[in-house]
């Protein structure tokens, strides 16, 4: 089984949501591009990888993602 890189945001996205006026409409986009509309293998691990992304963040201190869901 080959092993891949996990799953980062790249510079570009992370620079997106750091200059967002609205970062918590950024933040609901980039959410439902993680949702894979097909797959191969397990769901459960793609979606595992996915979370983990998103837990990779720092913390942001911008009060409108201070709950946002991860």
């Amino acid at each position: 089984m080959m092993e891949t890189a996990p799953l980062a945001f790249t510079s570009a996205a992370l620079r997106v949501l750091d200059r967002a006026p609205d970062k918590l409409a950024v933040m609901k986009e980039y959410t439902k591009r993680l949702r894979p509309s097909s797959w191969s293998g397990s769901l459960a691990e793609i979606m595992e990888a996915n979370v983990k992304a998103l837990a990779s963040l720092e913390p942001c201190t911008d009060q409108a993602l201070e709950h946002f869901p991860i």
